[in-house]
């Protein structure tokens, strides 16, 4: 017994001398005990509908993503983790929805399948091009520590044609399922991680990784006494989707809208971990305060996602009638605006610091369609010193630093 333990203390010493001599970055999420979670940091990437610009996601979009170059001229690796998304998919069925929305059809298996040739088509998906990204990057930068992790969300497998409409057809999914069964709806969620599974593995990229699954719908009816609960049923559906993806050792995602419904259920549900959206950046008048969420969030153990658009960009702001959304999305806000969306921004970072998540959870940005980009590429010197001061936000974080 005792030359066996001496074996292993004496594995374990050459193991980290091994990691010494390598400078290989240890993580401290290497140690967690959700083994699903293998990032520290993620950014939403949205893409896919003819409705946005730009359209597609290349190597040059993805580049500021990817890493950046603080003040003193040092490139350093970005974003760990890559969340693709969208809420329709809308170049070859133009209004077939991915999750519930109103006046709308939601997307049936081929919709679903146009929706993953967004991403993952070997030549012309948007998973090439970060590929590509990361490709370039690490020529300057050399091979980086880990692979980018790349999380798929899935479309929701929505009862009814038109949700609205409780009349209206359980069985367009296709395949012969009937949505009106929640065991069907499960199988159309096995279907869709299995293509996207063997369609990854065609891609075969050499810097990213498929490491989880993201739930689309931003609020889960899962109890009973909910409203459409009868529609929804969220609490027979995703629980076996879960047992299903860790049983492949992929992680299961999530990020409600503030205080949305099934907030509090994210360990019944399954999720390894989940996100809370403050929503106070477009809120002026105190209606959300970021002390309500955070009490929230520390007592569900979940995180938090960090919030903004390119109001807070003033190469966008600056140009002729450009305006941006309020908190009721009217689109009211102009130039002068932009330092009090700011302000607002750097509130998510005092407050994930001051409550002791900063390090410990993983971080999530949303910054609207192509925000990132527009810092990085702006003009203005204002937006270039913002953009960096997010980014070292994000790559000082320890949970990414060197032990």
């Amino acid at each position: 017994m005792k030359r066996t333990y001496r074996i292993l203390l004496l594995a374990a010493v050459l193991l980290l001398a091994a990691c010494g001599n390598t400078g290989k970055t240890v993580y401290r999420w290497e140690r967690s005990t959700k083994p699903a979670v293998r990032f520290a940091d993620m950014t939403l990437c949205y893409g896919g509908s003819l409705r946005k610009e730009p359209v597609r996601w290349s190597a040059d979009r993805f580049a500021p993503q990817v890493s950046f170059t603080d003040e003193t001229g040092r490139e350093q690796w970005l974003f760990e983790a890559f969340l693709c998304l969208d809420d329709w998919e809308g170049r070859t069925e133009k209004g077939l929805s991915l999750n519930p929305a109103p006046g709308r059809r939601n997307g049936n298996k081929t919709t679903w399948t146009c929706f993953l040739q967004y991403w993952l088509d070997p030549k012309q998906g948007a998973l090439a091009s970060l590929d590509s990204a990361v490709a370039a990057a690490a020529v300057r930068l050399g091979e980086p520590p880990v692979k980018r992790q790349v999380i798929m969300a899935m479309p929701d497998p929505v009862q009814f044609e038109i949700f609205a409409d409780k009349t209206s057809s359980t069985i367009y999914w296709g395949d012969g399922l009937d949505f009106s069964r929640s065991a069907d709806q499960v199988k159309a969620y096995r279907w869709y991680i299995d293509e996207c599974r063997r369609l990854f593995a065609q891609l075969n990229p050499k810097y990213l990784e498929l490491c989880g699954f993201y739930v689309l719908s931003e609020d889960l009816v899962a109890r009973p006494d909910g409203l459409n609960y009868a529609y929804k049923r969220w609490d027979q559906i995703l629980p076996p989707v879960a047992k299903y993806l860790h049983g492949l050792y992929y992680g299961f995602y999530w990020i409600p809208w503030n205080f949305a419904p099934g907030y509090d259920m994210t360990r019944e549900l399954g999720f390894d971990e989940v996100w809370m959206q403050p929503n106070s950046y477009w809120d002026e008048t105190g209606q959300k305060p970021m002390s309500r969420t955070v009490n929230a969030i520390l007592e569900q153990g979940i995180s938090m996602e960090f919030e903004l658009e390119y109001s807070a960009c003033t190469a966008v702001m600056k140009q002729p009638g450009m305006r941006a959304p309020d908190a009721e999305w009217n689109m009211t806000k102009t130039l002068a605006d932009v330092p009090a969306f700011r302000e607002r921004f750097r509130e998510y970072l005092t407050a994930f610091r001051s409550a002791g998540l900063y390090g410990k959870k993983p971080i999530a940005l949303y910054s609207g369609y192509n925000t990132i980009w527009q810092l990085a590429r702006s003009p203005e010197p204002d937006d270039v010193a913002f953009y960096r001061e997010i980014c070292h936000y994000i790559t000082d974080s320890p949970l990414r630093i060197r032990e």
